[in-house]
């Protein structure tokens, strides 16, 4: 979060997100979560299977507002990242095969 991917040692403040009141955060493998006390979420790090809910693959090393969400009131990372809406809605992002495996299609009768 701090505009490059060197290893801090100590604890330092996350300087694009100052003035902006954070009242959680999840951390994933390679990334994180921050969410806003207005609902809005911010996410950063690695984005190779999409766990940033952005459109791209790119890594973000500065926290990055994730326009596509609605406001919400929780968020949740791992290999994947979810977040839950104020009006209950669950969404989940990224790429994981124990946990949104590739849809199953039953073969047609008589393949």
């Amino acid at each position: 979060g701090q505009g490059c991917v060197a290893f801090n040692q100590a604890p330092a403040k996350v300087a694009s997100l100052e003035g902006v009141c954070i009242t959680q955060v999840a951390c994933g493998m390679r990334h994180m979560l921050a969410l806003s006390a207005g609902g809005e979420v911010y996410a950063w790090g690695s984005n190779a299977q999409h766990q940033l809910g952005l459109q791209d693959t790119k890594m973000r090393t500065t926290p990055t507002l994730l326009p596509h969400l609605p406001l919400c009131t929780a968020v949740a990372a791992c290999m994947v990242s979810l977040a839950i809406s104020f009006t209950g809605r669950l969404y989940i992002f990224g790429y994981d095969h124990f946990l949104n495996p590739a849809p199953y299609e039953e073969p047609c009768a008589g393949e």
